[in-house]
């Protein structure tokens, strides 16, 4: 069904990567390699293997990175050790394996007192608290490894990366200065880099920034940037054969198509056949990679965008079936790409006609919905144990120092009453020797017993201040769940009315009828998923303060109606939303006055704005 490049071109590209690892293992054969050098070849290796999920490969060289590093007490390479560990594990969304590497490469490069070595470490750290959206925490450990970078400047890849981490807060901050100097940071320390798949990710991160400064301006110009940059980090996969990971080389090529047919509303028939070839490339390289379902998948969507531009419909069904099939065949499945494919099929089946089909597949669809859910509840609850984890040792590394430095404290003061004593003994030996030395020796025992009796008080408040903490966390982290439940059931209810509404249709209803039901559910689920993110990111506690504040209890119809009028919309919008006559909001309006206790004269959507605060 595809047309693929030609077997010599794939077979020429794995080749190259065969001839280049293979080149890095004869060097190592050879006995005049230097120990440095050979460090250094192991952690190209590690890298090569691991950018492209070959996880036992990688594992394998860690061990032998780990040995020589032991041997010749290298101990920047012995914090390497752990960032490679912690790097997979965090890539593999295992996050408290990921900290514990994370404090281990800090510990090892505290001892060591290289810096380097410290720098490797915050990378680590930074890195792992990118993975648990913990971004404030982010731009303070990065500033902190620059800090320890400052005497090594040659270590570009190192500067490139953390720039990267720094890029990547920003932008999701939307912080559009910031996204694109660290993003333009990044790349600068790349290309004088020799890591060739270093820069081709740190060029897609640049381009990304690109995007969102031609959303601003509008500018011909920025959207050249966008495709210019994009390409060239395609190009370094064949300018570097061996050198570029397959996947990196796929996110290249499918992010430039993606710009071109999201900003190009009219491509030419010699446009749209380049995009085809470009994306048949990312097949012809990552097809029979492992893992690479979710890439196939998106690879193939583009297709079938292609097809639906052009009006072949059959086309554009056979590259849906097609990506929906491949993600089938991993286990896990990746849910966010499936969902995508399968709401495309839907909608397909409904224009041709099909509605049996569309309906079956719409149900696949919300299948899918809650079931990523449900997973994204479940990784929300593995951060935030891992955050709550994390918190715990820092809070308990705190005590056990301060523990330290009281222990400290107390043999200074022993030797000083020590000295003391022993000077004062000594003085009064001579006159008053049998009457002081009594005294002498029960100030002693007195303060000793003080001391022990504040030290006893100063750790049972340690103790008590460490449980109300994690009290107070394990607080936080419930109502957060609790929060996005509600606002996730209002969605789910309003899915479930129009599928009943859809199935009734399906039996009496017409053709035009169901695909306005459709065009008009699409719309609605755009409206309602930014609606969410507002409510439950800028102001979590909505749904909490309005039960808090109500006479009566609410509904969840109540309390979806306050969302609506909360976001602005008119009587007219929540009607056709809910479909119900606009008499009914009126009347809904009216009872939720009489709940809140407001007078006629009160505005409902003024008491709301204010129940958001």
């Amino acid at each position: 069904m595809f047309l693929l490049l030609s077997a010599g071109c794939l077979t020429g590209f794995a080749q190259a990567r065969n001839i280049y690892l293979d080149s890095l293992e004869n060097r190592l054969a050879d006995k005049a390699v230097s120990v440095t050098e050979k460090a250094g070849i192991y952690n190209i290796l590690i890298e090569s293997h691991r950018t492209s999920d070959r996880y036992e490969q990688a594992f394998h060289y860690i061990r032998l990175l780990r040995r020589l590093a032991d041997s010749a007490q290298l101990p920047v390479e012995q914090v390497k050790v752990f960032v490679h560990l912690g790097t997979i594990a965090g890539n593999k969304g295992e996050y408290d394996k990921a900290r514990l590497y994370a404090d281990t490469a800090e510990l090892t490069a505290t001892k060591s007192g290289n810096n380097l070595a410290k720098s490797y470490s915050s990378y680590l750290l930074a890195h792992s608290q990118l993975n648990l959206s913990e971004s404030e925490n982010v731009v303070k450990t990065v500033h902190k490894a620059l800090s320890f970078l400052s005497a090594y400047p040659e270590e570009y890849s190192l500067y490139a990366k953390l720039n990267y981490f720094l890029y990547a807060v920003y932008t999701d901050w939307n912080n559009l200065d910031n996204s694109l100097r660290y993003a333009r940071e990044s790349v600068a320390f790349a290309e004088r880099s020799n890591d060739k798949n270093l820069l081709s990710n740190a060029y897609t991160a640049l381009a990304v920034s690109y995007t969102y400064q031609y959303e601003k301006s509008r500018s011909n110009k920025d959207l050249q940037l966008i495709i210019q940059t994009q390409e060239k980090a395609a190009d370094l996969y064949r300018q570097f054969p061996g050198r570029v990971a397959d996947f990196t080389f796929a996110l290249a090529r499918t992010n430039k198509a993606d710009y071109q047919l999201r900003y190009y509303p009219d491509l030419s028939a010699s446009a749209q056949q380049q995009i085809e070839k470009e994306v048949r490339e990312v097949l012809d390289v990552v097809g029979k990679l492992k893992n690479s379902q979710p890439v196939v998948a998106s690879a193939l969507g583009i297709l079938a965008t292609l097809a639906k531009r052009n009006g072949d419909q059959p086309a554009e069904e056979q590259y849906l079936l097609e990506a929906r099939r491949v993600l089938l065949t991993q286990q896990p499945v990746y849910l966010h790409t499936l969902q995508m494919v399968t709401g495309q099929l839907a909608q397909l089946y409904a224009e041709k006609g099909q509605f049996r089909k569309a309906y079956e597949y719409r149900n696949d669809e919300i299948n899918y919905t809650h079931q990523l859910f449900d997973q994204d509840q479940a990784a929300s609850v593995q951060r935030l144990t891992a955050q709550f984890q994390s918190q715990k040792r820092e809070a308990e590394m705190k005590a056990l120092e301060e523990k330290a430095e009281s222990q400290r404290r107390q043999k200074l003061l022993y030797i000083g009453l020590g000295i003391a004593g022993l000077a004062g003994s000594f003085f009064m030996f001579r006159s008053y020797h049998f009457r002081l030395k009594y005294s002498l020796e029960r100030a002693k025992q007195l303060s000793t017993e003080k001391s022990e009796a504040e030290l006893l008080i100063k750790f049972q408040e340690e103790e008590q201040a460490r449980l109300r903490i994690e009290q107070q966390l394990l607080e936080v982290s419930q109502q957060k769940l609790q929060d996005e439940v509600m606002a996730s059931q209002l969605h789910i209810h309003h899915k479930n009315e129009v599928l009943s509404q859809l199935k009734e249709t399906i039996s009496g209803g017409t053709i035009n009828t169901i695909q306005q039901i459709l065009r008009k559910e699409s719309l609605m689920d755009n409206d309602f998923e930014k609606a969410k993110f507002r409510i439950q990111e800028v102001h979590p506690h909505f749904f909490r303060n309005l039960n808090e504040k109500a006479g009566q209890k609410l509904t969840p119809l109540d309390l979806q109606y306050c969302a609506y009028l909360y976001l602005g919309m008119d009587t007219k919008q929540i009607a056709s939303l809910l479909h119900v006559e606009p008499k009914s909001v009126r009347v809904t309006k009216y009872r939720l006055k009489k709940k809140f206790g407001l007078d006629e004269k009160d505005s409902l959507i003024s008491f709301l704005q204010q129940s958001a605060g």
